[in-house]
């Protein structure tokens, strides 16, 4: 790699997103937002419980706000957060061994599933959609973490695959 090619790769801090009391433990872009003139959004989650959503000031701005705070439905760290695929829900997987699904309603968001029944703590979730093709022609979304127990994800899953 020469000399030039290094300075190409140089990373710059430009804003240093405050706020949290603990760890943060994981950061997601919404893959809906940051083109096209649509300011960005991002969610942060931290060990204080919360979940932190941060918007672009304008489309051409590097400065983002914190536009709300997603708090009361996990118990202990938030360790990972991830969107949907269409930037409209919010996955975010907990110590207290549960997945919450929000949903973005305007500026706000709401708890639309919390999904249960791990034995241990939910360390990572990635919410990206899988298409299968049941009998009739139903559309069923799976949203995967690190332990999928898939009869009850299947349970919950019905329920949001209209918001999707």
């Amino acid at each position: 790699m020469t000399l030039l090619e290094e300075e190409s790769l140089k990373l710059t801090e430009v804003q240093r997103l405050e706020g949290y009391t603990d760890r943060v433990w994981g950061l997601a872009w919404n893959p809906a937002t940051g083109a096209n003139g649509v300011r960005a959004i991002l969610a942060s989650c931290s060990g204080n419980k919360t979940v932190r959503i941060w918007q672009q000031r304008s489309p051409s701005s590097t400065s983002f706000d914190c536009n709300a705070v997603l708090e009361d439905r996990h118990t202990r760290t938030i360790r990972s957060c991830s969107w949907s695929p269409s930037g409209k829900q919010l996955a975010t997987a907990s110590f207290d061994a549960t997945t919450t699904i929000w949903e973005q309603n305007g500026t706000d968001f709401e708890c639309v599933s919390t999904l249960e029944g791990h034995e241990n703590e939910v360390k990572s979730c990635f919410m990206e959609c899988i298409w299968e093709v049941l009998p009739g022609n139903e559309f069923y979304t799976l949203f995967l973490n690190e332990k999928t127990d898939l009869p009850s994800c299947l349970g919950h899953v019905r329920e949001l695959t209209d918001r999707m």
